[in-house]
């Protein structure tokens, strides 16, 4: 008898001690769990259900898919899975229409930095883009205009996304995030 209140003591005591500790457990903030990088890259697509109107650079395995049209690519989860690696890629992106609606103000995320070359790259070389529409290197020459979190200063951030939309503010930006 003796023994058994004692294990109902200490399993009681269990409880007690887990129960306070975790609660305590601080949350990691949204905005510190991936890889993100801010844009102003233009619109593309015909805004047809075939080819909907959507920022440039997003990648297709986040686009709906169309009804009797197979994706391109195989997505890169699989792939990395298939490899026995860790996923390097955007796996999410949030967007606001600028002013104009000839460009969009764009936020990616992504597992790992080597996701965003490409952006990163297109961001340094003036007419990089040879796809075809009206706005594609519209950008003082360039395709795209990209800040890096932790790299670019918000204020840099704000000022070029004003440019295309008035009353832009990175803080009910960044709430909008999944």
């Amino acid at each position: 008898m003796r023994l058994r209140w004692r294990s109902v003591l200490a399993a009681g005591c269990a409880i007690l001690v887990l129960g306070q500790a975790a609660p305590a457990q601080q949350r990691v903030p949204l905005g510190s769990v991936y890889e993100r990088l801010w844009c102003v890259v233009p619109m593309v697509g015909a805004g047809t259900f075939e080819d909907s109107t959507r920022p440039a650079y997003v990648p297709e395995h986040l686009l709906p898919p169309v009804p009797g049209k197979p994706r391109q690519k195989p997505h890169p989860f699989s792939l990395a899975q298939a490899k026995g690696e860790a996923p390097k890629a955007i796996i999410s992106f949030t967007d606001v229409p600028s002013d104009d609606g000839r460009f969009a103000l764009v936020e990616f995320q992504a597992t790992d930095r080597s996701a965003f070359l490409p952006l990163l790259e297109a961001a340094r070389t003036p007419g990089a883009s040879l796809e075809p529409g009206s706005n594609r290197n519209a950008l003082d020459g360039y395709d795209l205009k990209a800040f890096e979190a932790g790299k670019a200063k918000r204020s840099d951030i704000e000022a070029e996304f004003r440019k295309h939309k008035k009353d832009f503010n990175l803080e009910s930006f960044l709430r909008r995030l999944p």
